[in-house]
């Protein structure tokens, strides 16, 4: 009978228990590290018999950056950012104004009158609103002109078309 029981064979000498290392050690340090090249070695995985899938033990630190304020010293907090949805609004409906061609005229209009009800009442988003208005102003301005452009169209031709019968008479 042999003297192991579930005792892992060929560990090479590592029946030696080992402590982790302290989370602000430097394992290089304990190991003596000169800068040595490691290009001709390979990595061969976990000795023989030993578990490859070893559990280390989570480190719980804060995260980068977070530092809680020391006893006694004000805590500033951000107060939670005011609705913008007026101004997001007339942005969404200058923006489909646009990729719209300015075929309807719904909404232009309403890009317009959200973009000055945001100015009144929502100082954060003033820039959403200022291009929403922007793009409904000009979105209006261009299904104006193509209204008068057809005006025009539609002018000449009842007007060429009086012209001709006087001919034909």
């Amino acid at each position: 009978m042999s003297s192991s029981t579930n005792e892992p064979s060929g560990g090479g000498g590592h029946e030696e228990a080992s402590a982790p290392p302290h989370p602000h050690s430097n394992p290089y340090a304990e190991q003596g590290y000169q800068g040595q090249s490691y290009q001709n070695q390979s990595y061969q995985g976990p000795p023989p018999g030993e578990n490859q899938y070893q559990q280390h033990p989570q480190q719980y630190w804060p995260q980068p950056g977070y530092y809680p304020p020391a006893y006694g010293q004000p805590v500033y907090m951000i107060p939670p950012s005011a609705p913008r949805n007026l101004s997001i609004t007339s942005l969404v409906l200058g923006a489909a104004s646009i990729i719209g061609f300015s075929f309807f005229l719904v909404p232009q209009v309403l890009a317009v009158i959200f973009g000055h009800l945001a100015l009144k009442r929502e100082p954060q988003g003033r820039g959403m609103a200022i291009g929403g208005l922007v793009m409904g102003y000009i979105c209006i301005a261009g299904w104006l002109a193509v209204v008068a452009v057809y005006a025009m169209i539609i002018g000449m031709a009842l007007n060429t078309s009086e012209i001709s019968d006087s001919y034909n008479t």
